[in-house]
């Protein structure tokens, strides 16, 4: 994300291939999960996708 930004324009910056937005979105998924995997039941871990819905990323079953 950082490799869009442009000083005179920021308005425009973002992923502009919908392949390379979709895998930022599902990386950031991931390292959601992750954080809540260490973090444990305790602890709400909630993940927002670009442009998308708040996801509250529950511990996974076991």
């Amino acid at each position: 994300m950082e490799g869009t930004y442009d000083d005179q324009a920021p308005q425009d910056m973002g992923l502009r291939v919908p392949d390379e937005e979709a895998r930022w979105i599902a990386d950031g998924r991931e390292l959601a999960r992750r954080v809540k995997a260490e973090v444990g039941a305790r602890v709400r871990v909630e993940y927002v996708p670009l442009g998308g819905p708040l996801e509250v990323i529950t511990a996974p079953p076991g």
